[in-house]
């Protein structure tokens, strides 16, 4: 009793994580069983198939073009990612956007983003720009 309800716990506190067969769950035929020779992909379990497929790169610029705008205050790696997700992959990107539109694209993923802030970037991103 006290395991099943440890077990229900754990589920709900980490239902974010990937669920794994308990090993002592699954037969103990299969447990030390190698795969059958013949073995076809339509016999591989979906989740086994899609660990094994390749990811796609998510890069969305080459990283000899893009600027590291790390560098701005207030801008960190995941910044930097959502900006590059909008477009913004150097200085000169930065420096030429409008910063309502801008900020407004951001506020869909980071709703305590401020105008005033994204104006401080873009002003920042002017003066990287020029030099």
């Amino acid at each position: 009793m006290w395991t099943e309800l440890i077990r229900q716990w754990w589920r709900m506190m980490f239902w974010w994580l990937p669920e794994q067969q308990d090993r002592s769950e699954q037969p103990r035929a299969e447990r030390g069983a190698k795969p059958a020779a013949g073995k076809t992909e339509a016999s591989t379990p979906p989740r086994e198939r899609a660990a094994e497929a390749p990811q796609p790169r998510t890069e969305t610029a080459p990283a000899a073009q893009a600027d590291d705008l790390t560098v701005l205050k207030g801008v960190g790696e995941a910044m930097q990612k959502k900006l590059r997700g909008q477009g913004i992959n150097t200085f000169g990107d930065l420096a030429g956007a409008d910063a309502d539109e801008l900020t407004a694209r951001l506020k869909e993923t980071q709703p305590v983003l401020s105008r005033n802030r994204v104006q401080e970037w873009i002003d920042a991103a002017r003066q990287r720009s020029a030099h």
